[in-house]
């Protein structure tokens, strides 16, 4: 209640908007809560107790709570707008328990294998998949399903479509490629058609490779609901490590992501040349996504194209300029780059009830 009191008298943003019910509620909160968090249901009953009828009234001092730092309300989906933190160390101490150097952090393998979850440890900490059942261990029933929309809507996973049972692919555990990839991994047939994102007026943030996986993953998983089964129309299952991805964006669309860390930048690879410009188009409106809700559009980068026959990259303004094939035709000259479709269509492929 002191911070809320000082920015009450200091920021003139906020002054003289704030009743004495927005702080007794905010009184009401903290001593009712848990310690750690409490429930949308209780502090609309405080709010009807303390005089607040109205639900806009209701959020707009939740907002305001939240953007000083006084509780967590996260609004993204219906599961997050159920619970408010009152302790930040409870949701930072529960996430890093499945966020960890597995190495030096290692998990109780004792209290693991008690709870009969030795199989669903191997599959984390090899293939960084973790199974509910995990999960549910791990966060001791607390909160699972809050926890998980949490990590699902920040990209710190995504949901895991290949092994039958609900799971879930955290991407910050995933281990670098054995080998150089280009070595192993890409194909010299491959290399004919690739695009470049140069990250060298700024830097390519820890994490970031590994949140674009992530959306790739969970785009190539929505179409499942797009074709009910796998079966032929489906999509294989990716090729994952810290640095590299092999994902079947769609049937038959297969790209190769890799991460050069020490030139700043991401290239992506498509086998299917007749493909390149729905790729491009894929990748690109997925780098404007993390740059606007993850980064706070502080990242910038440059995009180049490789021309099939002369095998040099030229810079993405000139290729749609000259409608460089397989990237372009003469009608993309007058499209956008990001359309607004595609950014909708990356909503839904992480909103889990469209898994």
């Amino acid at each position: 209640r002191g911070v809320l009191e000082q920015v009450v008298w200091t920021d003139g943003t906020v002054r003289g908007g704030v009743s004495m019910k927005w702080m007794v509620l905010l009184d009401e909160i903290l001593e009712n809560d848990n310690g750690n968090y409490i429930t949308l249901t209780k502090v609309k009953e405080i709010g009807q107790r303390v005089g607040m009828l109205s639900s806009e009234e209701l959020e707009e001092a939740l907002a305001l709570f939240h953007s000083r730092g006084i509780i967590i309300r996260l609004t993204s989906s219906d599961t997050l707008r159920c619970i408010i933190i009152t302790n930040p160390q409870w949701l930072i101490d529960k996430l890093s328990t499945v966020i960890r150097d597995i190495d030096l952090h290692q998990f109780d393998l004792e209290e693991i294998s008690r709870a009969g979850l030795l199989a669903d440890y191997q599959d984390i900490a090899t293939k960084s998949i973790a199974s509910r059942d995990i999960l549910e261990f791990l966060w001791e029933h607390d909160k699972v399903d809050f926890l998980v929309d949490v990590m699902r809507h920040t990209l710190l996973l995504c949901d895991w479509v290949h092994t039958g049972e609900e799971s879930f692919l955290i991407p910050s555990l995933l281990k670098h490629t054995p080998e150089p990839i280009s070595e192993s991994v890409v194909s010299e047939e491959a290399l004919t058609c690739e695009c470049r994102f140069a990250f060298t007026e700024s830097f390519l943030p820890s994490g970031f490779f590994q949140s674009l996986l992530c959306l790739c993953v969970a785009h190539s998983s929505s179409q499942r609901t797009s074709f009910g089964s796998w079966g032929d129309q489906g999509v294989s299952e990716p090729v994952l490590f810290r640095n590299y991805g092999k994902i079947e964006l769609e049937s038959g669309l297969i790209i190769h992501l890799y991460q050069n860390v020490e030139e700043d930048d991401v290239s992506v690879v498509i086998e299917d040349i007749t493909r390149a410009s729905r790729s491009l188009s894929i990748i690109q409106s997925m780098l404007r996504k993390l740059n606007c809700e993850i980064m706070g559009e502080a990242l910038c980068w440059e995009t180049y194209v490789k021309d099939v026959e002369s095998g040099l990259f030229v810079s993405y303004e000139e290729a749609r300029l000259e409608s460089l094939t397989p990237w372009f035709s003469a009608v993309d000259r007058q499209k956008k780059t990001i359309t607004r479709s595609d950014l909708d269509l990356l909503s839904l492929s992480l909103s889990p009830e469209n898994k």
